[in-house]
């Protein structure tokens, strides 16, 4: 070959590859983003995701540590599984369900003895990609004074006991109540984590039933990647939120009662706002209103904050968060978490999905008894309902009290509050503030 024609030859194959280069860079832009990164998205975890889902339906599992630090018992009783009339049908864990001893407890005494000094733990946990987590479990307990059940976070499995000592519960609760605990401090680091729950008796020869632990969950938020390129024309619109602390005039207003079986007229309910608070008043027996700002909510997720005061209160009477509603006068399906007025501040809840023309319904959470120490019906009490996913989380005064899972209806649409008396007249309460605010 020439060198003429040689040079051409190299010339020919210089431009070859670089176009080649030029197509293939062209590809990747042609091709949609979601297409080039599906792969890469679906194996990544986003959003909240479980972590941990532990029923105990099978034992104890993998990760979990049973021990028993008693300088005096002998180290015989530990945690266990068992499904006695406390937990039955159910399979849950219980403090002195295991060990040396625990079997023949569990299936003759179902007391627990003195000296105990009982842990379960679990860990280690990797929150290094989560933003957010948090820790929800069910407990019973039925203990001794100086008795107690507690449950704890550390990175030091060596300082159990420090860790431990401050969120400690003694006495007879004697139902199943939720609890939480937020893990947000140990989000994003790469240092293990543990979690344990405890129970310890003393030497007094006081005993109860002791403690139970069952629906251990561990989620964590994960956040969403974004894969560029991603070129927005418009900025994203941020969801309206629901703010009002009845400073003004009120645009709340009954858009439910029950009609045929109330007394003529409606001179026998009242909304209003007075002094900063909206006041809502019932004067007639066995009948309800539903007060509302005529307003829609946020898309899911979002959470209803409000501050409430039951200022006259009758046995059997009580309030309601409705929410959800397609129908401004709720005749369609809802979401209702009722708060029932027992005696002396007691109070008991129930969590339900109402149709108010009559249409298929279903209780979420039957009514449940709240310990004083969490709810008080004589005082204000702080509400927060979380609606996330298909999830519904029920605080009240920071305690996490219901976490129920329903998704036939999205939560979206009108809310307000219901007034129910029972055999005794009036009732009223008041509203300090009622807010909706999107979950981010």
């Amino acid at each position: 070959m020439s060198r003429e024609a040689n040079a051409i030859y190299r010339l020919g194959r210089t431009l070859f590859i670089v176009a080649a280069m030029v197509i293939g860079l062209l590809l990747l832009v042609l091709i949609p983003t979601t297409a080039r990164s599906y792969e890469m998205q679906q194996s990544i975890p986003q959003g909240w995701q479980d972590i941990l889902r532990e029923t105990f339906d099978a034992g104890i599992g993998a990760g979990w540590i049973v021990s028993d630090t008693s300088t005096t018992d002998g180290g015989e009783y530990t945690w266990g599984t068992t499904t006695f009339t406390y937990t039955s049908p159910i399979t849950a864990v219980w403090a002195v369900g295991g060990g040396a001893d625990g079997s023949s407890l569990n299936a003759a005494m179902h007391t627990y003895p003195n000296n105990v000094d009982s842990w379960l733990i679990y860990g280690p946990l990797d929150l290094s990609q989560v933003f957010r987590a948090d820790l929800t479990f069910d407990w019973w307990l039925d203990s001794a004074p100086g008795d107690w059940f507690g449950w704890c976070m550390t990175t030091d499995l060596s300082n159990l006991a420090e860790d431990c000592d401050g969120a400690r519960i003694s006495g007879r609760i004697g139902t199943w109540i939720s609890g939480t605990l937020s893990l947000d401090a140990y989000a994003r680091s790469s240092t293990p984590v543990y979690f344990a729950f405890h129970f310890t008796s003393n030497d007094d020869g006081k005993a109860g039933k002791g403690a139970f632990v069952d629906n251990v969950v561990v989620r964590g938020d994960y956040g969403y990647p974004v894969f560029l390129p991603l070129i927005r024309r418009d900025a994203t619109p941020t969801p309206a939120a629901y703010m009002d602390d009845f400073s003004g005039p009120t645009t709340w207003s009954v858009v439910e009662h029950t009609g045929d079986d109330g007394p003529p007229g409606t001179d026998w309910f009242r909304v209003h706002n007075e002094s900063g608070y909206l006041k809502v008043w019932v004067n007639d027996r066995w009948e309800h209103v539903i007060a509302s700002p005529s307003q829609e909510s946020p898309s899911p997720p979002f959470e209803i904050n409000a501050k409430v005061y039951f200022y006259q209160r009758s046995w059997s009477s009580g309030y309601a968060f409705v929410f959800g509603s397609q129908d401004k006068n709720f005749k369609g399906s809802y979401y209702r978490i009722n708060v029932v007025y027992i005696s002396e501040g007691a109070m008991k809840f129930q969590v339900k999905r109402c149709h108010g023309s009559g249409g298929p319904e279903r209780i979420l959470q039957d009514y449940t008894d709240v310990p004083l120490y969490m709810l008080n019906g004589k005082d204000w009490n702080t509400w927060r309902i979380v609606r996330d996913g298909d999830r519904i989380l029920v605080y009240v005064n920071n305690y996490l009290i219901s976490a129920v899972t329903d998704n036939a209806i999205s939560g979206k649409g009108y809310f307000g509050v219901m007034l129910s008396t029972w055999e005794f007249k009036p009732i009223e309460v008041w509203l300090d503030y009622y807010n909706i605010v999107p979950r981010h």
